[in-house]
């Protein structure tokens, strides 16, 4: 298991440095000028000329991006040219409200996908099969986002019973805190939720055609006894890898999701950031995003040790 830890982690820096590359070449081909965008519409050429010059953006991209790496190995991401605030401050102002919001989507993906791929594998090829495989595709099929004005419409304007847009923080109301969070959640928990119930119909349906399956109940054992030490165990590493993959996915689909709730968190503050053009800023919450799936990746492949003990041993 130490081994897989180290592996894993040395594998995190090239990964790290490659989509640290991209997205800074790619934030330098979008269009506009962060210095005309700070000097102003009455800003001259010269006045212009003089703030890419003071901001350093005259410079060649590889120069940039190599004094931009230099301090961020050390912790630093610069700051923000337009607020001028250290961009790990405004993202750590903004992350604890996606985080959130992306955890409480996976809760809701769990509870509902894990139960419906249960049932669906159990009844397999019958109605109950079919109408859940039915509903996991529509779900995939249809954008977070119109889930979210859907459920604003109906659950938020014609019966009042959730509000619409907002957050609460936990330590201000912890009761307003869980009725804001319920819509965007299940919006933005859907489609993972599709996706879960998919994996593990499909891995639970091959596990219990397993003839060790049948010597298990020819033992004696009951069926929930056989269900859950050993179907659900060996069947359980698809659904988690589809967590693992899914977490990235939430993240970025909260940047839409955010929007339609009217809720201040990453995804405002990068489309923010994208309007300026405020390099800084989008590089740090490019780079903050994937070290959060890099851990979550990690937090995957550790629990693959616990579910199958070969992985322990290599």
């Amino acid at each position: 298991m130490t081994r897989l830890v180290g592996k894993r982690l040395l594998a995190v820096v090239p990964v790290m440095l490659i989509v640290s590359l991209l997205s800074f070449a790619l934030v330098a081909l979008v269009p506009g000028d962060a210095a005309a965008t700070l000097g102003g519409p009455s800003a001259t050429v010269e006045q212009i000329a003089a703030i890419r010059a003071n901001l350093g953006l005259d410079e060649p991209i590889v120069t940039r991006y190599l004094g931009w790496l230099g301090h961020a190995v050390t912790g630093d991401l610069g700051r923000s040219l337009f607020s001028d605030q250290p961009v790990l401050g405004a993202i750590g102002e903004r992350l604890p409200v996606t985080l959130t919001l992306a955890v409480g989507a996976l809760v809701v993906a769990v509870v509902l996908g894990l139960p419906a791929g249960l049932f669906a594998a159990l009844n397999r090829g019958r109605w109950q099969d079919r109408t859940i495989s039915a509903g996991a595709a529509g779900s995939l099929s249809v954008p977070n986002y119109f889930v979210g004005m859907v459920l604003i419409i109906v659950v938020s304007v014609s019966f009042g019973w959730l509000p619409a847009t907002g957050y609460t923080a936990f330590a201000a109301d912890p009761a307003e805190w869980f009725r804001h969070l319920v819509l965007p959640c299940i919006a933005l928990g859907l489609v993972p939720a599709a996706v879960l119930a998919r994996q593990l119909r499909g891995a639970l349906v091959g596990v219990l055609a397993q003839d060790y399956m049948r010597t298990a109940e020819a033992k004696g054992l009951r069926g929930d006894q056989v269900l859950l030490k050993h179907a659900l165990k060996n069947a359980a590493i698809a659904p988690i890898t589809a967590v693992g993959t899914q977490f990235a996915l939430v993240l970025g689909g909260s940047v839409v999701v955010e929007q339609v709730f009217g809720i201040s968190g990453l995804g405002a503050l990068v489309i923010t950031a994208v309007q300026q053009r405020d390099i800084p800023l989008i590089q740090g919450i490019v780079i903050v995003a994937a070290v959060l799936v890099q851990v979550v990746n990690i937090a995957v492949d550790l629990s693959y040790g616990w579910l199958n003990p070969r992985v322990r041993v290599a």
